[in-house]
This record gives structure tokens, sequence and C-alpha cells, in this order.
């Protein structure tokens, strides 16, 4: 949020609430491994899960919302990790960016592939993965702009199904950018560092 002041919001840190105890629990037990660094420890509860735990109904359907777009689509994890990066990309995300592009890299994403994701044009994707990067182009870019984004041709490579789901998917994301760019959410300190580098 360049130059706009960010919103002050307190994270949970230790929660009270059984049912956000609970769910921290699982967070900290699931095999998902978003390290900043490679082979070390997984990232446990992140301060965007800190955040909604606020309050503990919406955090109890957050958590299972973010489990099943991970988890419970028909979406290849690589081709959703690229569309994820890239509607992030457009709207300057520093929060989600970073484990994002680690999840990419274990889901079998190159880094040249990282470093043009906000190119779908690009050689170096395939026909499918140009359509996946233009239609999270195409939902990342704002209404008045659309008109300058190339037909994915979506269509021609995911299912009915499939569609829907990364579209779920990068809305999502880019709704989850938007909240942590004007609530002053910090990156975690492993992410910073990484970014930093």
């Amino acid at each position: 949020m360049s130059g706009q002041r960010r919103i002050r919001v307190e994270l949970v840190e230790d929660p009270a609430n059984p049912e956000v105890v609970a769910i921290f629990q699982k967070i900290h037990a699931r095999q998902i491994n978003v390290s900043a660094e490679p082979g070390g420890p997984p990232l446990k509860v992140g301060n965007i899960h800190r955040l909604v735990a606020n309050s503990p109904q919406l955090f109890a359907a957050f958590v299972g919302l973010a489990d099943a777009l991970r988890s419970h689509t028909e979406i290849d994890p690589a081709e959703r990790e690229l569309a994820l990066l890239c509607a992030l990309d457009i709207h300057g995300d520093d929060y989600e960016i970073m484990p994002h592009r680690i999840l990419a890299k274990q889901y079998g994403v190159t880094d040249e592939m990282l470093d043009k994701v906000s190119d779908p044009e690009s050689p170096v994707f395939s026909e499918r993965q140009r359509a996946v990067l233009r239609f999270a182009k195409l939902l990342a870019t704002d209404r008045d702009q659309r008109s300058t984004c190339k037909d994915p041709r979506i269509e021609d490579y995911l299912d009915n199904r499939q569609r829907i789901e990364l579209a779920l998917n990068v809305s999502c994301y880019i709704g989850f950018s938007r909240l942590t760019d004007v609530l002053d959410v910090p990156r975690e300190a492993a992410f910073k560092n990484l970014a930093n580098k």
C-alpha cells in the first residue's frame, strides 16, 4: 500500500478460545512444509491465521476454505501456484508471495518460470500454462483494464470444474492480499529475511 497508513490490528498469540486452540494444533500438525529455508522447519501458524483467529467462527471457516483450495481441487498444484503468483504479482503483494514461491518450487515450478510469472506470453511456459496465467491475469486485472488482457482460451485446457476452482483460488488470494495489505499484518520474520536476500 504505497504511502497509505496500514490499519493496526492485534494478532492472536496465545489463544484462549478452545476452538482456536484446536485449529492452531491442527495447523501445527499438518504435513505441508512451507519453510523459508530448504529443509528448514515448517512455518507453523502464520500471521494471517493469527489475524483471523480474532473471530473464532470465521477462523474455522477460513482454515477450511484455505485447506479446500489447496488440497481438494482438480487443479494441477503447479499451475495453481503459477496462477496465484501471477495475480499476487499484479497486486504488488508482499505477504503471500514468498510462501507461494516456495510451494511452487515444491510442485516443480522452475526458477525461470518464477522469474517470468508476470509474463504469460513467455516461451518458458507451455500453451496450457500460458492459458492459466492469462486467466489469472484477467481475474486480477481491474475491470476498466481488462480489455487489454489477451483472451485466455482457458476452456481449451480446463474443464468447467477446474475453471471454477482456479477462479476461486485466484480470487480468494487476491482478497487475502488486499486484507494483509490494508491491515498491518507483518510478514513472518523468516520470509522477510528471505525476501531481503
